[in-house]
């Protein structure tokens, strides 16, 4: 039997995306990672959530975080940042060349920016503190 590379499950909530990304990467348990979100958002999460607070949340559940401006989609694994639409944004989970979306879904990363009609912003890359 094969084994299983990563286990995905669909966002959680409405606007979540910020929370569950952080969740999926590192495999810490969506309740812990929303509590840690509770404390940089009022609203924990479920209204969105800027760049700096999914930063500033890594780091209250001990990673240190990177933005890199430069994405490399075929070898970079992390939390992608893009844009919609001018007041659109989202987050992703990029791994080496393949998009994990919330819904659930998985795209080669260049089928996804051209499917979903996205601008890649960013990349948050993770290293355990």
């Amino acid at each position: 039997m094969p084994e299983v590379v990563v286990a995905v499950a669909p966002r959680h909530r409405s606007n979540d995306c910020g929370v569950w990304a952080i969740h999926t990467l590192t495999g810490i348990p969506y309740a812990d990672v929303a509590a840690a979100a509770q404390k940089v958002d009022k609203y924990g999460g479920e209204r969105g959530l800027f760049l700096t607070q999914i930063v500033r949340i890594c780091e209250l559940l001990g990673f240190k975080v990177r933005r890199r401006r430069r994405v490399d989609l075929e070898d970079d694994t992390g939390i992608l940042s893009m844009w919609f639409n001018k007041n659109e944004g989202h987050v992703a989970v990029l791994r080496e060349g393949e998009v994990i979306d919330a819904d659930g879904t998985s795209w080669k990363a260049e089928d996804f920016i051209a499917a979903k009609r996205v601008r890649v912003s960013s990349i948050l890359l993770l290293e355990p503190n």
